[in-house]
């Protein structure tokens, strides 16, 4: 598990101090966290769309959400935890809510699980689309479906607020 720790963080590095230090200055504009989310999302997107690793890992971190032991401690504490809290805050200043509320912990939870879906189910997508791998213009479509179901999500959110 501290191996996929680690390979998560690689990818992750960057986008996560980056998105600390826009988070730390207290007032994150609404517009500037609809830019960091998509990005946040095509990031994730890009580590278990485009690359064969994590499909290991989603197997290991799919046991172990269903049967938890210490090595779930790791990948949550170690990860996973981060991600949810990035997220939940980008998702919450772009609708106006807590990051703590439990709205925006199941909309962070629904979003991460739209993207996981792509490498839980691949094999189900090639054989849909009658191809033996995706293309590039595949991944780049998935990646545009993925940022316009969340911005669908946070507009209708959005246009709800009083």
């Amino acid at each position: 598990m501290e191996y996929i720790v680690e390979r998560i963080q690689g990818h992750f590095g960057q986008l996560r101090s980056d998105l600390n230090g826009l988070t730390q200055t207290g007032s994150l504009p609404q517009k500037q966290a609809t830019i960091a989310l998509k990005k946040m999302i095509r990031t994730i997107a890009q580590l278990f769309v485009e690359s064969d690793e994590p499909k290991a890992w989603v197997q290991l971190i799919m046991r172990e959400q269903a049967k938890p032991t210490e090595a779930f401690d790791i990948i949550y504490e170690g990860q996973m935890k981060h991600v949810q809290r990035m997220l939940s805050t980008l998702i919450a200043t772009c609708i106006g809510l807590s990051p703590e509320s439990d709205e925006v912990k199941i909309r962070c939870h629904a979003l991460v699980g739209q993207i996981l879906i792509f490498t839980l189910s691949r094999e189900s997508l090639l054989r849909h689309l009658n191809v033996k791998k995706l293309t590039t213009e595949h991944i780049e479509k998935i990646y545009s479906i993925l940022i316009e179901h969340a911005e669908s999500c946070l507009v209708i959110k959005m246009s709800e607020r009083p």
